[in-house]
């Protein structure tokens, strides 16, 4: 049985998953690309298809956990919808490929496409023949979205069995304690906010509260109120204004409601919980806010919700995260369900506990499964219920896969995918926003900002709203990770992903933090994956990249390697047995994230320049024999982050070191510049010709061989200089002014050995009350 919280989504994906498809159909890049191939008439009959697909999924989608016709049904339409993907890759990749070529100048006789209509025809054909299922299986068109599993969800109550709760003590105290308080606050009536993930306890907990004797004395009137996804002021009145009369209100006009809830509460100090709030309109809020400030100052009003936005636009108070119960709590609640008052068997408590870890401190998981497992008296039926996945679960016995799909099924259709993206890494694997933020932009995933907006800050705003979240699966996207014995033929099963995206190598601490990850696998395994948008090889022992990478059709273009136009993201972190890089990169030009940071690499392959859309690049090696090939980082307006500069020394023409264009890198956050140079006065031209963008917050300069330094390192101009490090600039005979850099807090100074003496104007303007630097090492 896999983990409860990889589970709750399933093949729900693929509602998301279609809209992606739709909108790369009608995306500009997309129709660009296509302009003129005549195949308009055909994508559009594959647009009417995936409607007509579309319409039935979120019925099937409820279905799918009852019905195994249904879950065959939905893997079925889940292959072709990822072939139709996979084709619209390969039209779109061979298009790219042309375009390369045309601005390569390559001459080629080859028809785009090869092929792609019988592609589309065998895929529309499979699409028809799916959606003429909907018949045999009952399946329902045009749903409109309902939302999966509220058909037999019932309302909830204040009551509560206390018996039956474990681990919640501090929780509820925490709670009771913000009731109580009648500190004054800018609203006399207090909104707290409790918020979890579905089947985390957060209505246990509000019940818990709701009948604690302190709080029954505190308030005149307690009120409970289920809302659920539908919050319409209307409804919400009317019912909170019966359990205030106790009696049924035939009123149906919102004003005369209104104003007899606002009497009823008028002086009294009233408790009111929103149990299970899944949005709310902002104007319905408003009006059913005006009446509840009619209440006595210190009424409180409790919002169980998932929704963290609903959560800090409601609360007037910090918003009460509840998380999972411990594995002894969870244990505990388990042992009440499943065994009662029987004497536990040490065979079944070990099965049962392994069931425990698996519910991740989910209360409701745990509980279910108790309930599921406490009639069933065989020691194999135990492990049946173990090895299981959970929607072979009985649902009408255990229930927990239908609640604990709500938290996704809620998100907008837009996050579905990057939720349920994040399932292809590993258990316990720490997420890192801005590699996490690339594989959605990779995928497609991002929606097309508008104005100067860049993708990537789109998707850093997603994954603001997602950092709680978990997802699930889908194997077009592969990582590696090492085990105690690699065995080659672990990656044959890779031979026939040929539209594999993303390759990834995870490989834990081995003390040496190098890779055990077979030297021939580069060779072997990525000639295959042609459309490889994300390649990861960090820490891993590679001497060089084949060139046969992506190799689509070798006549196309000067090199296979160029061939990997889809390409947009290169990790080769930590290769330090990396010394060369293919000879054709410069034609990777969808390329926009290079990270090379420990490798052994010597020199840039020639033609960098044409990597116009990169906006990261870890290190730029200058090589001897080409000391102008520093020109090709001109074009690369979009960097950003930081860019560490090495082989200065090998710049031997100032004016190659102009055309870097460093003044036009407006995002660049940090340059740092290595130098081993013998020959002063070139390289002291040289380092103020590559001059920043004044936006610059960071400066580094190592083993510069001149005696003074840039002119424009002690410019007033770069005001936005946070951190600077000078190292080993043994030559150098005084440090620049740096009292005239106010925003400078992170002064660095070593290996300076021509500095005898440090004067006054090295710290500027002494009558200013501003320190120059908090901190600064001499």
């Amino acid at each position: 049985m896999e983990t409860i919280s990889n589970m709750a989504i399933g093949e729900a994906f693929l509602s998301a998953f279609l809209q992606v498809l739709f909108d790369r159909l009608a995306s500009n890049e997309f129709v660009g690309l296509l302009c003129g191939r005549k195949y308009d008439d055909m994508l559009d009959k594959l647009k009417v298809t995936l409607l007509t697909v579309t319409t039935l999924l979120h019925d099937a989608e409820d279905k799918q956990f009852h019905n195994h016709a249904v879950q065959k049904w939905l893997h079925m339409t889940k292959d072709a919808l990822y072939d139709a993907e996979d084709m619209l890759d390969e039209l779109a990749s061979e298009a790219l490929a042309c375009k390369i070529a045309a601005e390569s100048q390559a001459t080629t006789n080859k028809p785009i496409c090869r092929g792609i209509e019988h592609k589309l025809v065998k895929i529309i054909e499979r699409l028809e023949l799916i959606a003429r299922y909907k018949n045999v299986l009952g399946l329902k068109e045009n749903v409109g979205g309902r939302l999966f599993g509220f058909r037999n969800r019932l309302p909830t109550t204040s009551l509560v069995d206390e018996s039956c709760v474990y681990g919640r003590s501090c929780d509820k105290e925490e709670i009771i304690r913000v009731l109580l308080c009648d500190e004054p606050t800018s609203s006399k009536v207090g909104v707290v906010p409790i918020v979890g993930m579905s089947g985390i306890g957060k209505t246990t907990l509000a019940q818990l509260v709701y009948n604690d004797d302190r709080v029954d004395e505190h308030f005149d009137l307690r009120i409970w109120m289920f809302v659920s996804d539908h919050f319409d002021a209307v409804r919400v009145t009317k019912t909170i204004l019966e359990s205030v009369t106790t009696g049924k209100v035939d009123l149906d006009d919102l004003n005369l409601l209104q104003v007899c809830l606002k009497e009823k509460l008028a002086g009294k100090r009233f408790l009111l919980v929103l149990d299970d709030v899944w949005n709310k309109r902002n104007n319905d809020w408003d009006l059913l806010w005006i009446p509840l400030k009619s209440g006595k100052s210190g009424s409180k009003i409790i919002v169980t919700t998932q929704n963290n936005d609903v959560a800090s636009s409601m609360g007037t108070v910090r918003a009460h995260n509840l998380r999972g119960l411990s594995f002894e709590d969870c244990w505990l609640l388990f042992r009440s369900q499943a065994f009662e008052n029987r004497i536990v068997d040490v065979n079944f408590e070990a099965i049962g506990k392994e069931i425990v870890k698996r519910c991740d401190g989910l209360p409701l998981a745990v509980k279910r499964f108790g309930i599921l497992l406490h009639t069933r008296m065989e020691e194999d039926e135990w492990k049946d219920i173990l090895s299981r996945k959970i929607w072979d679960l009985p649902d009408d016995e255990s229930n927990i896969l239908q609640t604990l799909r709500l938290s996704y099924n809620h998100l907008p259709a837009h996050l579905k995918p990057c939720f349920a993206y994040c399932s292809l890494f590993p258990m316990e694997f720490e997420f890192d926003r801005d590699s996490v933020v690339l594989l959605w932009m990779a995928e497609g995933f991002l929606e097309q900002p508008k104005g100067n907006k860049k993708l990537e800050a789109v998707g850093c705003e997603l994954e603001d709203k997602m950092k709680d979240s978990e997802a699930f699966e889908k194997a077009r996207h592969s990582s590696y990770i090492r085990h105690q014995r690699e065995v080659t033929t672990r990656f044959e099963s890779f031979s026939r992903l040929e539209y594999l995206r993303t390759f990834l190598s995870f490989d834990p601490t081995d003390g040496i933090g190098v890779s055990y990850l077979a030297n021939k696998v580069p060779c072997d395994l990525l000639p295959r994956l042609r459309y490889l948008r994300v390649l990861s090889f960090n820490a891993c022992r590679i001497t060089g990249l084949p060139d046969t990478i992506g190799d689509l059709k070798t006549s196309t273009l000067p090199d296979s390697i160029s061939l990997l136009c889809n390409l947009q993201t290169l990790l080769l972190v930590e290769c330090r047995s990396l010394t060369k890089l293919p000879e054709e990169m410069g034609n990777l030009t969808s390329l926009r994230h290079l990270h090379i940071t420990g490798s052994r690499l010597k020199e840039m392959p020639p033609r960098m320049c044409r990597l116009k859309n990169l906006q990261t690049l870890s290190e730029f090696m200058v090589c001897r024999d080409s000391g102008w090939g520093i020109r090709d980082l001109r074009d690369m307006l979009q960097l950003k982050g930081s860019l560490l500069i090495s082989g200065l020394q090998n710049v031997v023409n100032f004016v190659a070191a102009m055309e870097a264009n460093m003044k036009g890198k407006e995002e660049l956050d940090h340059l740092r510049n290595l130098d081993d140079s013998r020959n002063e006065r070139v390289e002291m031209v040289v380092l103020e010709m590559l001059q920043p963008h004044k936006n610059i917050k960071g400066v580094t300069i190592k083993d510069y061989g001149g005696t003074r330094f840039p002119g424009w390192i002690e410019s007033p101009l770069f005001s936005n200089i946070v951190v600077l490090k000078l190292s080993d600039c043994k030559k150098c005979m005084q440090l620049p002014a740096l009292g005239q850099l106010p925003s400078l807090k992170d002064l660095i100074v070593e290996g300076m050995e021509g500095i005898k003496s440090i004067g006054p104007e090295f710290y500027g303007d002494c009558n200013s009350p501003i320190l120059p630097f908090r901190h600064w090492r001499l």
